[in-house]
């Protein structure tokens, strides 16, 4: 058996054939074939995310003011103009590394990137941090901290200390020691 694959067009794809005299005659069908599918236009259709994360990806770049050469060489040719362009162009979707690569380089995150947050807001960079802090907590003081924000957020009306040395969790301290004193004084 013989692959049939031939170099002046691009589109064929190999073919195993046990004769050498049909090699021709296949891949000459298989270019007119594939070039009259192209000249018409019969393309599959786009899929509507893939548009979507591409349209995110270009205006990320045009935004920063990059060619899609330029962002390839920021991200060290790890992912080539062309494969960006298909990204763009909604031909082609990142995968998640290929995603995580590119948020990285346009400070986003990688769920922002492929569309997967869009129904979520957009965290700043002080809400960011605000929340990474929280996550570090103990699990009590999380806890803790996560009854109070909702507290305050319901409420509106505590006010929060002003002197910023104090940590949270002295000033969630002396609230418990007030409320101590106030529930004895109401027990006596």
């Amino acid at each position: 058996m013989t692959a049939i694959v031939h170099g002046a067009c691009p589109t064929a794809t190999p073919i195993e054939h046990n004769s050498s005299a049909i090699r021709p005659m296949i891949v000459a069908t298989v270019c007119r074939v594939t070039a009259k599918a192209q000249d018409q236009g019969d393309e599959t259709p786009k899929n509507p995310l893939d548009v979507r994360i591409g349209k995110r990806i270009k205006a990320l770049r045009t935004d920063a003011r990059w060619s899609l050469m330029d962002l390839q060489r920021r991200l060290d040719d790890k992912l080539l103009k062309a494969r960006l362009g298909n990204y763009e162009q909604g031909t082609r979707r990142p995968g998640i590394e290929e995603a995580t690569i590119l948020a990285a380089l346009f400070k986003v995150s990688a769920a922002h990137l492929l569309c997967l947050d869009d129904n979520q807001p957009i965290l700043g960079e002080e809400e960011s941090k605000l929340i990474n802090d929280f996550r570090v907590l103990p699990p009590l003081e999380r806890a803790a901290y996560g009854r109070r924000i909702a507290k305050l957020a319901r409420a509106h009306e505590e006010a929060l200390p002003d002197d910023d040395d104090v940590p949270l969790s002295a000033f969630a301290a002396s609230k418990r020691k007030g409320k101590a004193k106030s529930d004895c004084k109401a027990a006596a």
